[in-house]
């Protein structure tokens, strides 16, 4: 989001003043620099449930920092190996379903559970720690459960029925 909205500011105050160029500047670190940084945040869960699994992470093991190294670079190799030869396109059912599932229960169904949660919930005095904001907030709060749990049913329904073919 940063990336479009910066381009869009470069786009537009480029050539005009010194804060385009500023913007310019920021947007090029960013895209080379932030972002592809992303890809070993995402594996650092991998490596660190590996090294839960195999016991890499506990501190009397012998030889741990040559073994976490062995497994890391192992791990990565079967990744980048994997990469060259599934494209997008094979994944997108997979890519699909998790982000029905995942999408739906962060959007709807956390906020709706999390807001019932907090409505429920009494202080030692027996008053409750937030007020509603209107009348019928719970009820709102569990229809978007409700439209969360539709909303993944049916995403995933797309993302298995549609073969792929609308990403």
């Amino acid at each position: 989001l940063l990336h479009v909205c910066l381009l869009r500011t470069h786009r537009n105050s480029y050539n005009k003043n010194a804060v385009g160029w500023i913007l310019v500047l920021l947007n090029l670190f960013h895209f080379h620099f932030v972002w592809p940084k992303g890809y070993p945040l995402m594996f650092a869960g991998l490596k660190s449930a590996a090294f839960s699994i195999t016991g890499l992470d506990k501190k009397g093991v012998v030889s741990r920092e040559k073994k976490q190294t062995l497994l890391s670079v192992a791990m990565l190799s079967v990744v980048a190996v994997a990469s060259c030869f599934v494209t997008e396109h094979e994944l997108a059912t997979v890519i699909g379903i998790v982000g029905s599932i995942f999408g739906s229960f962060v959007i709807y169904m956390l906020p709706g559970y999390l807001n019932n949660a907090l409505l429920l919930k009494k202080k030692q005095s027996n008053e409750h720690i937030i007020t509603p904001f209107f009348w019928g907030e719970r009820a709102f709060n569990n229809l978007l459960i409700v439209f969360g749990c539709i909303f993944a049913v049916l995403g995933t329904w797309v993302s298995i029925v549609g073969d792929g073919e609308l990403h």
